[in-house]
């Protein structure tokens, strides 16, 4: 960031912690949510949309609860370095939003992607549930997501192996769970290049690539609601 250099933070690779937040994000709260909801829908009268509404609650409340448990001290260190020059680093942090929404609007026109599958649902909870999903695009989502494929993925994992090499993992994972195999990858893989690159740069810093996520979020949802 120039002169805005914050204190690098240093990690000693994956923990067991979070190792556990990792297969709760992918893999735990899916299989015991799925379980749980099936026996919800079984006794309650709870139309699709309304189970669908909890279930998304439920997943962001527990990671949001076990993100805060897990790493109130690390948010707090990336916070303090944070605020010494929080209103420059939010101004530099729009101007990349500017220039990342040019980059994906031209890529849309050049390779002519399709409108991801990810944001095709998000577009029809949002005209359902307008409150809960801006709530928790623009706060939940990035704070879970940074956690997992910034602090974590390119944070912890640099570690044990290059950080070029985290980095790599995060970039890929962060835009396959978003989009699966179909070509609305690219859609996503720019916005995650540069949220890794945001995330190193600020001496990785989660509160910094947080701030980023919120902005894009925010301006995304502000888009949605004049749709409306």
């Amino acid at each position: 960031m120039g002169k805005l250099k914050l204190e690098k933070n240093t990690y000693n690779g994956i923990e067991r912690h979070d190792i556990l937040f990792l297969l709760t994000y992918f893999f735990i709260f899916e299989i015991i949510g799925l379980f749980a909801f099936m026996l919800i829908y079984m006794f309650l009268p709870l139309n699709e949309s309304y189970l669908d509404l909890l279930y998304e609650f439920s997943f962001y409340a527990v990671l949001t609860g076990m993100g805060i448990s897990f790493y109130k001290k690390d948010l707090i260190s990336c916070f303090n370095k944070f605020k010494k020059h929080w209103f420059k680093i939010i101004l530099i942090l729009l101007g990349i939003t500017v220039l990342d929404t040019y980059l994906e609007y031209f890529m849309d026109i050049i390779f002519k992607l399709p409108t991801p599958e990810n944001q095709e649902m998000l577009n029809e909870a949002f005209m359902e549930f307008p409150i809960f999903e801006s709530i928790t695009t623009v706060i939940f989502a990035p704070f879970i997501e940074e956690l997992v494929f910034r602090h974590i993925l390119i944070g912890k994992l640099s570690g044990t192996i290059s950080t070029i090499g985290a980095a790599i993992i995060s970039i890929v994972l962060f835009a396959f769970v978003h989009s699966g195999f179909s070509l609305s990858f690219l859609s996503y893989i720019t916005g995650s290049i540069i949220l890794a690159l945001i995330y190193i740069k600020s001496g990785k810093n989660v509160v910094v690539s947080i701030s980023y996520h919120v902005i894009w979020n925010l301006l995304a949802t502000i888009t949605m609601i004049s749709l409306i």
